[in-house]
């Protein structure tokens, strides 16, 4: 296959080709973009357009004047700062992943592709990438091919992630934690007021995120000054409920002070918790001021750098620096379950989420390669076929303990409910896959939507099965974790060498941009096409025979139950029981 890199040659001698370009008109300034022509469609791109201003670990700025000079907008949004992964240099499976843009603290702009004729629909992607990397400008998520088939405008937008996304000093401070998701509501701002320039209407506004990109979408529906941006959602492999998407603010707060104290900024500090208030801790000593002060001559650099030696902190599938459940400025409030509980969101809204067939074994690499699951891009798929032992597989559990208390009963109960056929060679391999993908993804998505879809308007799960003949991780590891995003973008029209079977990939793909298309326009199906999730758990199933529609109910029952049988185990003995 073709890398990334190729498609950006191409879109550099495109607006070479054209001297003109397209132009917008926003408060009072040009902006000039490129043209494109994208299946038959042409697209007028609008790349690296800033939308904020913001100053390290503070608020965002809307930006509302651009001066006199016409604006460039021909290339793509740098990335915002973060460490790129480097686990398996020069492999593609993980350097698709990593941002083709400069990566910088001053990162917060958007990347727009609007068609000619456009309907008014408009999309947002939200890219994940687990809040402590992502970017808008990955060739996956080129929107040209999404925007020529919708004829929505599609717009990639920015945040901050990793330390500077989420840094948090107290909630009255000038560290006040999420202002990463700040900058997606800002974004979102930005969009409501100038969108109809590039041929979208405000109140046609899709949120479409994938893994932390979808939690920060269902994020904004907790968020009462998101609620008014956005009338629909496509939400992808994870929700705000998804264990690795929120945490204390009393842990982010040790975690940003543990890396004040690791560049120097003072020897000694001290925490205070609340003894009225649940999760709400406060530095004592040193003086808040004096902290940010120090931190702001930092360098970006070492400021990532150190905070990267939190993860010595971590267990498996968690990330020192990201959303707090509880804050002043985006939740506003501190509890994001008991918004759930109260029904304390926007419910006039239309959704769609999705989980993948094989959710966890992306991690297994990357987690747990002591234990069976190391992974060498070199070697053949037989050699790569991690099939573990008995040992292997109970070591593999246990480095999952910590979330279930560290529990011996919740861990037998793992381990007997997620061992495979007996007999089966892959048996305990594809038990520790099916636990991460249904602990850490399907599980909890599930569970968050069974909060909310009563109160909201129409609500639909799709379940996707598709394995892309572009995947370059060994075949056993099945429908990855992110490998539906090809499909949704379009991703076999742009660059078809990459694909072994283009005409299946292509055929899935136009399949399942007709739903997109469909949902952004009507935010409904028809029955037959797609039922409504319910009581009993409705699901569709998007694959390869695109012609009939495949509803499968629970899904994931079996495996969910196990879960929470262990969970109840790791609890009830934590009480006493």
């Amino acid at each position: 296959g073709t890398s990334p890199i190729g498609f950006l040659t191409l879109c550099i001698c495109s607006a070479l080709a054209s001297d003109t370009g397209p132009t917008v008109d926003i408060a009072g300034k040009k902006i000039r973009g490129l043209y494109m022509d994208v299946e038959k469609v042409k697209i007028s791109a609008y790349l690296g357009v800033p939308f904020a201003t913001a100053t390290r670990f503070a608020k965002p700025t809307l930006i509302e004047t651009y001066g006199e000079e016409e604006l460039s907008a021909k290339e793509l949004s740098k990335t915002c700062f973060q460490t790129p992964d480097g686990y398996f240099p020069g492999f593609l499976g993980s350097e698709m992943w990593n941002a083709p843009t400069e990566l910088l603290e001053d990162c917060l702009s958007l990347n727009i592709w609007a068609p000619e004729n456009p309907s008014g629909n408009v999309i947002v992607w939200i890219y994940g990438g687990g809040f402590f990397s992502g970017s808008p400008s990955l060739a996956l998520y080129n929107g040209s091919v999404l925007a020529a088939k919708t004829k929505a405008v599609v717009v990639n937008i920015n945040y901050r992630v990793s330390p500077f996304g989420f840094f948090y000093l107290g909630d009255e401070t000038k560290a006040p934690g999420n202002v990463g998701l700040l900058d997606q509501q800002v974004a979102l701002q930005w969009i409501r007021k100038h969108i109809s320039v590039f041929g979208g209407n405000s109140d046609k506004v899709t949120l479409f995120g994938e893994s932390a990109g979808g939690a920060s979408v269902t994020a904004h529906l907790l968020a009462p000054d998101s609620r008014d941006l956005f009338s629909k959602i496509i939400v992808n492999s994870g929700t705000v409920r998804n264990p690795w998407a929120t945490r204390s603010s009393c842990r982010m707060l040790y975690f940003s002070m543990e890396t004040a104290k690791g560049l120097g900024c003072f020897d000694e500090y001290e925490i205070e918790q609340s003894k009225t208030e649940e999760d709400r801790c406060t530095v004592t000593k040193p003086a808040v001021a004096d902290i940010y002060r120090c931190l702001s001559g930092k360098n970006t650099k070492d400021i990532q750098n150190i905070s990267d030696t939190m993860y010595e902190h971590m267990r498996p599938m968690e990330w020192p620096f990201g959303p707090i459940t509880g804050d002043v400025n985006f939740f506003q409030g501190r509890c994001t379950t008991k918004k759930l509980n109260d029904g304390d969101y926007k419910r006039d809204v239309s959704a769609i989420f999705g989980t993948v067939k094989d959710e966890g074994t992306f991690w297994l690499p990357y987690y747990l390669y002591d234990s069976g699951f190391a992974f060498y891009p070199e070697k053949s798929e037989k050699e790569n076929a991690a099939i573990i032992d008995e040992q292997n597989y109970k070591a593999s559990l246990k480095a999952f303990e910590g979330y279930f208390r560290n529990n011996s009963k919740a861990l037998k109960i793992l381990e007997d409910g997620f061992e495979g056929e007996s007999g089966k060679e892959t048996r305990y391999r594809d038990g520790v896959a099916q636990f991460v993908g249904d602990y850490f993804f399907s599980c909890s998505l599930y569970e968050f939507v069974d909060h909310i879809w009563t109160n909201l308007t129409s609500t639909y799960i799709y379940y996707f099965p598709v394995r892309s003949s572009a995947n370059p991780w060994p075949e056993w590891m099945g429908v990855m974790h992110g490998y539906e995003i090809e499909y949704e973008f379009g991703y076999p029209f742009i660059n078809e060498s990459a694909y072994t079977n283009l005409e299946k990939d292509k055929k899935v793909s136009e399949h399942f941009i007709g739903l997109i298309g469909d949902f952004i326009d009507k935010g409904s199906f028809d029955d037959a096409k797609w039922p409504q999730y319910n009581n009993e758990k409705n699901t569709l199933v998007i694959d390869e025979d695109t012609s009939k529609s495949t509803i499968r109910k629970n899904i994931h029952k079996q495996y969910c139950e196990v879960i929470n049988k262990a969970k109840e185990a790791a609890i009830g003995e934590a009480d006493g029981n």
